[in-house]
């Protein structure tokens, strides 16, 4: 009786423990099916599942929404009061001020850029000519050697927002005035059901493997004895992102670099 006792005692520790390897192993395989999800009919069957995947995901897409509206709420104060401050700056004749008031706001527009999410419903018809056209403008008061061109009988209007493309731009802009130099040209032209946006520069160029890396987030280019390309070029490729676009670089046929964004054409109505 003492054997079969201690017999049984043994069992059930012995499958006590396989139990509970079984039990991680089934909670390991869980973690990595979820975590891997990309389509929502790929969540396991079992309901109790599927009722807790839908509440982790209603709760942060809650918490993602109060987010993005109070970065937009203080961003657009913060704009407000700097709009004040150059009014009251450029009254009292402090260019050299208005200036440094004016590359905070363009941070800030970076910000509410950077933090728009994807929702086709609020984009709106915007002539991406006509933009950069008013960006080079603005960037010649600094920085002269800069060409635009563009087909004037070609229909250059897009889906996206007007500050999500003039920031995009002047990213651009300021990316080949630091690392490339030279004459920038910036050329806006209509393919098919197609927008591109082309920028140039005259500078060294780069390596094809630093190119793959350029759109990345704080990227910076060893050859380069500044502030790497960052935050400029991840906000472009995010706005064509947004925009149902693409954006991409390459070498220059002779020398410089070439950076491009694609968006469809927007739909107007007959």
């Amino acid at each position: 009786m003492l054997f079969i006792l201690v017999f049984f005692i043994l069992s059930a520790l012995v499958l006590s423990k396989i139990l509970q390897i079984q039990q991680e192993r089934q909670s390991l395989l869980l973690a990595r099916q979820l975590g891997a999800i990309e389509d929502e009919s790929a969540i396991p069957a079992h309901p109790e599942i599927a009722k807790a995947y839908a509440e982790i995901k209603s709760r942060l897409h809650a918490n993602v929404t109060d987010y993005l509206r109070l970065s937009s709420y203080v961003t657009h104060e913060q704009k407000n009061m700097l709009s004040l401050l150059r009014a009251k700056l450029q009254l009292a004749g402090r260019q050299d001020l208005t200036a440094e008031v004016d590359r905070v706001t363009d941070s800030l527009n970076d910000i509410l850029t950077l933090s728009a999410a994807a929702d086709p419903s609020e984009l709106e018809p915007v002539d991406a000519a006509l933009i950069c056209a008013e960006v080079c403008d603005e960037y010649r008061k600094v920085y002269p050697s800069i060409c635009f061109d563009f087909e004037e009988a070609a229909d250059t209007k897009i889906h996206s927002k007007e500050l999500w493309i003039r920031r995009a731009v002047s990213n651009l802009l300021l990316n080949a005035r630091e690392h490339g130099g030279g004459t920038i040209g910036v050329r806006v032209t209509s393919h098919g059901e197609s927008v591109i946006i082309c920028v140039t520069d005259e500078g060294a160029g780069l390596k094809e493997e630093e190119i793959e890396r350029l759109f990345d987030y704080q990227y910076r280019v060893k050859s380069l004895k500044k502030d790497g390309y960052g935050i400029g070029l991840s906000l472009v490729r995010h706005v064509c992102e947004l925009s149902g676009g693409l954006a991409w670089a390459e070498r220059g046929r002779e020398k410089g670099m070439e950076f491009y964004m694609v968006f469809p054409k927007a739909f107007t109505p007959d």
